[in-house]
């Protein structure tokens, strides 16, 4: 799946409009409707719905969703806040609302208008959608403070108001609210994929609102999800007569005094991925280890009892991997240079392992071509 920047989405949604055609404020109750439609499957009529409409086209969004709810029976209360002008698409809601008459509806113009929340009462965030480019003030932080004060659940509409698509450095969390799911539309956005907004986005939810395929196919962007669809494309099929003499033979280098365990669940784990057979390359006092709790691995053992030194001839091998509970000594870093300067199979450079190149940025132009350099939080 791709991944768009706030001002790409919206050039995508004005894309649709255009050429599907569907006017805007239907695209709109297509959002709303798949947004009603989770609700629906999520929740009991008992709990009361309290949705909180900003002015912009995300409070359009909102008061769509509060009408489609009221249709099917849930206790809603809408309250619009009051700080700009509506746009044309949350006029139309809103009078399709009032038209309704099955919403109570209140207007939030300061902070003497909030309105109660109790923890079993369901909230629904419509206050402000990707747009924003600095924190809120005024009202709406009032607001987003107060829902992240009392509320017990809140649903985001699109994305947590208060929140930017993309870099939010310089944003203050306290005026961002704090979701429990977030339900969003084609996409989401970069700053979900941030653990520092966790705790504002929530569980996030893509719905597929149909925006125009080939405006999703001609927006170049940098950023993209993996989707299983598309790694089940990269596997190799296996025939019907293959086993472990072809099916490749991975090295995979890792322990060390202390994290065995990491060499256990590294091998485990390439052994799992598909490879024929799997060495592991672990110091001498992790023999016992390994043939007791792992013996489908074939053991190659270090000249050190204690950590890894150098590399056993690369030969056999059709694949390698180092790095996972490796340790940081120098030895081991010898013993990584050595590894590649002889390596010519693919490499896969891990944990440790890249603590060790990280101290070592002459060694860069080492790297065999392809190597794998795993994300790393270091």
């Amino acid at each position: 799946m791709k991944i768009f920047r706030a001002q790409q989405v919206r050039e995508i949604d004005a894309y649709t409009i255009k050429n599907e055609p569907i006017r805007s404020i239907d695209l709109m109750e297509r959002a709303a409707t798949r947004l009603t439609g989770w609700y629906v499957r999520h929740y009991h009529t008992n709990r009361k719905v309290m949705i909180f409409a900003g002015p912009g086209n995300n409070g359009g969004d909102a008061m769509a969703m509060a009408r489609m709810l009221a249709d099917r029976q849930f206790r809603v209360e809408c309250y619009l806040l009051r700080f700009g002008k509506l746009s044309e698409n949350c006029s139309i809601n809103l009078e399709r609302l009032n038209d309704q008459a099955l919403v109570k509806l209140n207007e939030v113009s300061d902070e003497g208008t909030l309105p109660e929340i109790a923890k079993e009462d369901v909230v629904v965030d419509g206050i402000f959608g990707c747009g924003l480019s600095r924190s809120v003030t005024g009202l709406p932080a009032s607001v987003i403070r107060h829902i992240n004060k009392k509320a017990g659940t809140v649903i985001a509409i699109d994305i947590p108001s208060g929140l930017f698509g993309e870099d939010n450095a310089g944003n203050d969390y306290k005026q961002v609210i704090r979701a429990n799911h977030t339900i969003t539309f084609q996409f989401p956005f970069l700053s979900f994929f941030f653990d520092l907004h966790e705790s504002h986005v929530g569980q996030w939810r893509v719905h597929d609102i149909k925006l125009h395929p080939k405006a999703i196919e001609d927006t170049a962007t940098d950023y993209r999800t993996l989707e299983a669809e598309a790694i089940r494309g990269l596997l190799p099929q296996r025939g019907k007569f293959a086993h472990k003499g072809t099916l490749g033979h991975a090295l995979m280098i890792s322990g060390c005094y202390g994290m065995m365990g990491a060499a256990l669940l590294a091998g485990e784990a390439c052994l799992r991925s598909g490879t024929g057979l799997l060495t592991l390359h672990v110091p001498k006092f992790g023999y016992s280890i390994i043939q007791t709790a792992f013996p489908e691995a074939i053991v190659s053992l270090d000249q050190s009892d204690i950590l890894f030194s150098e590399p056993p001839d690369l030969a056999p091998y059709s694949a390698i991997g180092i790095g996972p509970g490796l340790g940081c000594k120098p030895n081991s870093g010898k013993g990584l240079k050595m590894l590649l300067e002889r390596a010519s199979v693919p490499l896969v450079i891990d944990a440790d392992g890249l603590n060790l190149l990280a101290q070592h940025p002459e060694w860069f132009d080492l790297l065999p071509e392809g190597t794998i350099l795993t994300p790393h939080p270091k």
